[in-house]
């Protein structure tokens, strides 16, 4: 179905494609204002993804095989002054669950029902979870085959869960069945199955049927699109309720590792091996003839661009790399605002605290997790710089 746009954010440019760097002052990174807060707990082996939820909780997933759920409260907003002194902040190990057999490679929590998520591994399976109880949901895992998920994404709006594989698709699985009279209910099979484009010149790159390896796959905001990043640097973006293809965005000379929508899907981040981040209008609407376009490009990783994260205002995001780099930009300024050097190895995964700041957002969007190749997880207090 067609999309229309609406109350497209200033920081869209519309002239063109807009170069931006990090500023020299930020360029040198550093650490966190003095007395901001900066949490941190670890894994035995590297951090490859991270989900922060509604509930309090934050879910990493990691090479150790493991994925371990952190309860951490939330924070009061800063226009509402305290009954009585805050008590320290605190991020506590509530729950670790085992059972894969290899490396989790990402994870992703159901944006309509509380405590429950999913986690897939290097060992070709599906996992879910009750975050709440710390057990494992189901009669078995969803055993998907090899290849067949390397990264997913749950669909805040419905029961679908995303899969990115190794030949070019993204497989949706409807598990709309979980719990169903009281017991799991595991479909056996892809609702539908989302195919990119052969890779440029034809080859077979990823896979026995030619596509590219889909390294990230994230849904917008509203549940309507779907966006997969591959090996081969573009960017393809679905309608989820018809499965047709509505852009192929190249742009990226080397391979798409991260992606995320902003808030109100209104634009489309895209960091790569290429060491630069995208910024892509998304809601251009095919119906009238425009496809999605590239607005903007940033450069301040001095290697691969490994994560993103967009903040719930809907204004900023941060971006981490294989330079050990944490950078905080503002969309509207374009340019980052500041830079965070904490990890002692590669910034796999990001994760803003849900909301969108303020007294509405109950101080969310202000707090920023990271997880790294050193298997550290850091919770920074980040307003200072995009409050």
């Amino acid at each position: 179905m067609p999309y229309i746009r609406m109350n497209v954010p200033e920081f869209i440019n519309k002239t063109g494609i807009s170069h931006e760097k990090a500023p020299s002052n930020a360029s040198n990174g550093g650490p966190l204002e003095a007395g901001a807060t900066a949490l941190e707990a670890n894994h035995e082996d590297s951090i490859w993804s991270l989900v922060w939820t509604p509930e309090g909780q934050i879910l990493s997933g990691s090479v150790d095989e493991t994925v371990k759920v952190w309860s951490i409260p939330p924070v009061s907003p800063p226009s509402a002054p305290p009954s009585s002194p805050p008590p320290p902040p605190s991020l506590s190990l509530a729950h670790t669950l085992p059972g894969h057999r290899l490396g989790v490679v990402s994870v992703a929590a159901s944006g309509q029902r509380p405590g429950l998520a999913v986690s897939c591994s290097l060992d070709s399976t599906l996992r879910f979870w009750d975050t709440f109880k710390g057990e494992k949901l189901g009669l078995g895992d969803l055993k998907v085959g090899m290849g067949e998920a390397w990264t997913v994404a749950w669909s805040p709006t419905s029961p679908l869960v995303a899969s990115g594989t190794q030949r070019g698709c993204v497989n949706l699985w409807d598990v709309g069945g979980l719990e169903k009279d009281g017991v799991a209910v595991l479909p056996s099979a892809p609702s539908m199955t989302l195919r990119t484009q052969a890779p440029k010149g034809g080859g077979k790159e990823g896979g026995r049927q030619g596509g590219p390896f889909i390294y990230s796959v994230a849904f917008a905001s509203d549940g309507k699109q779907i966006a997969c990043g591959g090996s081969d640097g573009d960017i393809h973006v679905f309608d989820v309720e018809t499965g047709h293809l509505l852009a192929n965005l190249p742009g990226h000379t080397q391979p798409v590792r991260a992606l995320s929508y902003t808030r109100g899907g209104y634009a489309l981040l895209s960091g790569s091996d290429d060491q630069r981040i995208h910024v892509h209008e998304i809601n251009a609407g095919s119906s009238r003839g425009r496809s999605p376009s590239l607005v903007s490009s940033y450069d301040g990783h001095a290697s691969f661009v490994l994560s993103l994260a967009a903040s719930g205002d809907g204004r900023h995001f941060a971006s981490g790399g294989g330079d050990r780099r944490i950078n905080l930009w503002d969309l509207a300024m374009k340019e980052c605002v500041h830079g965070i050097e904490r990890h002692g190895e590669a910034v796999w995964a990001l994760a803003f605290e849900p909301g969108g700041g303020g007294a509405q957002g109950g101080g969310g969007g202000r707090r920023l997790a990271s997880g790294g190749e050193d298997g550290s997880l850091l919770v920074m207090e980040v307003g200072a710089y995009i409050g």
